[in-house]
């Protein structure tokens, strides 16, 4: 196999590599765009791997001296599995106006044990962060303002932004590829207008790019007709 040949493998490997994974999504998949990320990927890797880290920390671990939202802080430290739970009582408790305690051993039950999410409900309670009424827990004011002012120090780092802009940069790209897409299924557009990466993709090319000659005379040989790279 010549180094055409070997590029032109590798891509189609690793395009329908890609599709395979939309696929599991529901998405439609386009292939310029795939490629752009691709030759992103590194800077993907570690937008997304940090932002695991950027997301979790505390105001005081973003601000040096920051005071804010250290109630929340000291309550997510009381448990092994705070930072979890915590998060999914919050979550609840801001799209509706109390939960009960079966109800959040449903969303918790992936996350942690009953016992740790009671012992993590009383520490809210103690806290002033939760306030316990016989039709389950509701947030005190407590609660939300520290949860807010969290969510400012969160919004205004560069890191952070920088990682919404990767998102919504990709999403851009993946919904304009699908609106060419739409207007030459309407024949509103010349549907022939394929690139060059559209046309290795689909296997067009395939005849021409593994019909020619190797940089290796025996595997020339030796090799059986090739045809396009299936997923």
């Amino acid at each position: 196999m010549n180094k055409l040949q070997e590029k032109v493998s590798l891509m189609q490997k690793k395009l329908h590599r890609a599709k395979d994974i939309y696929d599991f999504m529901n998405k439609r998949f386009s292939v310029n765009q795939q490629i752009v990320l691709w030759r992103f990927r590194y800077r993907a890797i570690y937008l997304f791997s940090a932002m695991g880290l950027w997301i979790t920390q505390h105001p005081d671990e973003i601000v040096k001296g920051a005071s804010y939202g250290q109630t929340i802080k000291q309550w997510r430290n009381s448990s092994k599995v705070g930072i979890s739970l915590t998060r999914i009582i919050l979550m609840t408790l801001s799209t509706q106006p109390r939960a009960t305690l079966a109800e959040l051993e449903v969303l918790c039950a992936p996350y942690g044990k009953r016992t740790a999410l009671k012992k993590l409900l009383k520490e809210g309670v103690a806290l002033r962060l939760l306030r316990s009424t016989c039709e389950g827990y509701e947030p005190t004011e407590l609660l939300i303002d520290e949860g807010f002012d969290r969510v400012i120090f969160k919004i205004l780092n560069d890191d952070v932004i920088e990682f919404c802009e990767f998102v919504v940069m990709f999403k851009n790209m993946r919904e304009n590829a699908h609106g060419v897409a739409d207007l030459e299924k309407q024949n509103r557009l010349y549907a022939g207008r394929k690139n060059l990466s559209e046309v290795v993709f689909d296997g067009e090319l395939d005849d021409i790019i593994f019909g020619g000659s190797s940089d290796d005379p025996d595997e020339v040989a030796a090799r059986p007709a090739m045809g396009r790279v299936k997923s």
